[in-house]
Protein backbone atom coordinates (compact mmCIF):
# COMPACT_ATOMS: atom_id res chain seq x y z
CA UNK A 1 0.00 0.00 0.00
CA UNK A 2 2.84 2.37 0.79
CA UNK A 3 4.40 1.71 -2.62
CA UNK A 4 1.18 2.77 -4.31
CA UNK A 5 1.12 5.98 -2.27
CA UNK A 6 4.71 6.77 -3.28
CA UNK A 7 3.93 6.18 -6.95
CA UNK A 8 0.84 8.37 -6.79
CA UNK A 9 2.78 11.19 -5.10
CA UNK A 10 5.52 10.89 -7.73
CA UNK A 11 2.96 11.05 -10.55
CA UNK A 12 1.31 14.11 -9.00
CA UNK A 13 4.68 15.83 -8.61
CA UNK A 14 5.48 15.17 -12.29
CA UNK A 15 2.11 16.57 -13.29
CA UNK A 16 2.76 19.74 -11.24
CA UNK A 17 6.06 20.26 -13.06
CA UNK A 18 4.35 19.74 -16.42
CA UNK A 19 1.64 22.24 -15.51
CA UNK A 20 4.24 24.81 -14.42
CA UNK A 21 6.12 24.34 -17.69
CA UNK A 22 2.92 24.98 -19.62
CA UNK A 23 2.16 28.06 -17.49
CA UNK A 24 5.69 29.32 -18.06
CA UNK A 25 5.32 29.02 -21.83
CA UNK A 26 1.95 30.77 -21.68
CA UNK A 27 3.42 33.51 -19.47
CA UNK A 28 6.31 34.18 -21.86
CA UNK A 29 3.97 34.12 -24.86
CA UNK A 30 1.67 36.67 -23.24
CA UNK A 31 4.65 38.88 -22.43
CA UNK A 32 5.83 38.66 -26.05
CA UNK A 33 2.38 39.65 -27.32
CA UNK A 34 2.19 42.56 -24.88
CA UNK A 35 5.68 43.70 -25.91
CA UNK A 36 4.75 43.75 -29.59
CA UNK A 37 1.59 45.67 -28.74
CA UNK A 38 3.57 48.17 -26.65
CA UNK A 39 6.05 48.67 -29.51
CA UNK A 40 3.24 49.38 -31.98
CA UNK A 41 1.58 51.81 -29.56
CA UNK A 42 4.79 53.56 -28.46
CA UNK A 43 4.49 56.40 -30.95
CA UNK A 44 1.09 57.41 -29.64
CA UNK A 45 2.06 57.56 -25.98
CA UNK A 46 4.07 59.95 -23.85
CA UNK A 47 7.61 59.17 -22.77
CA UNK A 48 6.45 58.55 -19.19
CA UNK A 49 3.75 56.11 -20.30
CA UNK A 50 6.23 54.25 -22.49
CA UNK A 51 8.73 54.08 -19.64
CA UNK A 52 6.08 52.62 -17.35
CA UNK A 53 4.87 50.12 -19.96
CA UNK A 54 8.32 48.88 -20.91
CA UNK A 55 9.46 48.86 -17.28
CA UNK A 56 6.56 46.58 -16.36
CA UNK A 57 7.34 44.38 -19.36
CA UNK A 58 10.99 44.09 -18.32
CA UNK A 59 10.03 43.13 -14.77
CA UNK A 60 7.56 40.56 -16.08
CA UNK A 61 10.12 39.23 -18.56
CA UNK A 62 12.81 38.81 -15.92
CA UNK A 63 10.33 37.04 -13.67
CA UNK A 64 9.20 34.76 -16.51
CA UNK A 65 12.76 33.87 -17.45
CA UNK A 66 13.74 33.17 -13.84
CA UNK A 67 10.79 30.82 -13.38
CA UNK A 68 11.56 29.09 -16.71
CA UNK A 69 15.20 28.63 -15.77
CA UNK A 70 14.26 27.31 -12.34
CA UNK A 71 11.98 24.70 -13.90
CA UNK A 72 14.45 23.84 -16.66
CA UNK A 73 17.21 23.16 -14.14
CA UNK A 74 14.97 20.55 -12.46
CA UNK A 75 14.81 22.61 -9.29
CA UNK A 76 11.04 22.85 -9.11
CA UNK A 77 9.69 23.11 -5.59
CA UNK A 78 6.00 22.47 -4.78
CA UNK A 79 5.56 25.91 -3.17
CA UNK A 80 6.34 27.50 -6.55
CA UNK A 81 2.80 26.84 -7.76
CA UNK A 82 1.44 29.21 -5.10
CA UNK A 83 4.15 31.81 -5.62
CA UNK A 84 3.85 31.86 -9.41
CA UNK A 85 0.03 31.97 -9.28
CA UNK A 86 0.11 34.97 -6.95
CA UNK A 87 2.76 36.84 -8.96
CA UNK A 88 0.97 36.08 -12.24
CA UNK A 89 -2.23 37.62 -10.90
CA UNK A 90 -0.32 40.72 -9.74
CA UNK A 91 1.38 41.08 -13.14
CA UNK A 92 -1.87 40.72 -15.07
CA UNK A 93 -3.44 43.30 -12.75
CA UNK A 94 -0.55 45.69 -13.44
CA UNK A 95 -0.87 45.35 -17.20
CA UNK A 96 -4.63 45.71 -17.38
Amino acid sequence: MEDLSVRINYALAREEVRAERFASIARLTLLAILTVTAIFNASGLTLEANAMNFGALVVGGIYGLLVSLQIARKRYRPFMKYLTSCVDIVIVTMFF
